[in-house]
């Protein structure tokens, strides 16, 4: 039986429900999954990388992994934060450390709104493995002459990972419609693009409708 990696799928621990998935992590050059990316509920939605050998089987609705979801909670983190200074500085404060790793509504509660300095935002940044792509809900599927729609699924060998093929929403509304997309068809596996070699005729013409 293959694996299903339904984006927004529930995932369950060994002991309990432990969150969604919410990404999948592909080789770009073997198109082989290696990570799902799952939002945590232990770790308050966070989500963490799980290396595909944690998977015990996955379908549309759910991936079950042979971990606890404190084990799940305690995997590495998908997304880091960067916090970075201010580009310009209180005129008579400075920026201390505390200016902007505090919140800004309790340092303002603590010492006063007019000493606080406008909040910088910290900068996220997916902790993608070097020479592999994040494929999520909103992935673009891209034939050779235009874009045909967006990842729903992706489908793998469940020993090795290897993609067989993909499952594509396209349409809109009430043409909206999902079509089966042999992994022989990708041309390349980008974060949030997955690119065809066929054309968008040669795909409507060839793909497998979905129920």
């Amino acid at each position: 039986m293959e694996a299903e990696f339904h984006v927004g799928a529930d995932v369950e621990c060994t002991d309990s429900r432990g969150g969604k998935l919410r990404q999948i992590i592909v080789d770009r050059a073997s198109e082989t999954v290696t990570h799902l990316v799952v939002d945590a509920e232990a770790a308050m939605g966070a989500p963490v990388l799980v290396p595909r050998d944690r998977v015990l089987s996955a379908n549309r609705d759910r991936v079950r992994l042979s971990c606890t979801k404190d084990e799940l909670a305690a995997m590495d983190r998908f997304e880091q934060a960067i916090y970075v200074a201010p580009e310009v500085q209180h005129p008579t404060l400075g920026y201390e450390q505390s200016d902007y790793l505090f919140p800004a509504t309790w340092a303002a509660a603590s010492f006063g709104a007019q000493r606080i300095p406008p909040a910088v935002p910290p900068v996220v940044e997916e902790r993608v493995p070097e020479g592999e792509a994040a494929i999520g809900r909103d992935a673009v599927v891209e034939a050779s002459d235009g874009e045909v729609g967006h990842v729903e699924e992706l489908v793998s060998d469940p020993n090795t990972g290897k993609l067989s093929h993909l499952v594509v929403r396209t349409g809109h509304l009430w043409t909206a419609r999902s079509i089966q997309v042999p992994a022989s068809a990708i041309e390349a596996v980008e974060d949030g693009t997955v690119r065809l070699h066929l054309t968008r005729q040669q795909l409507e013409a060839g793909a497998e409708a979905r129920e």
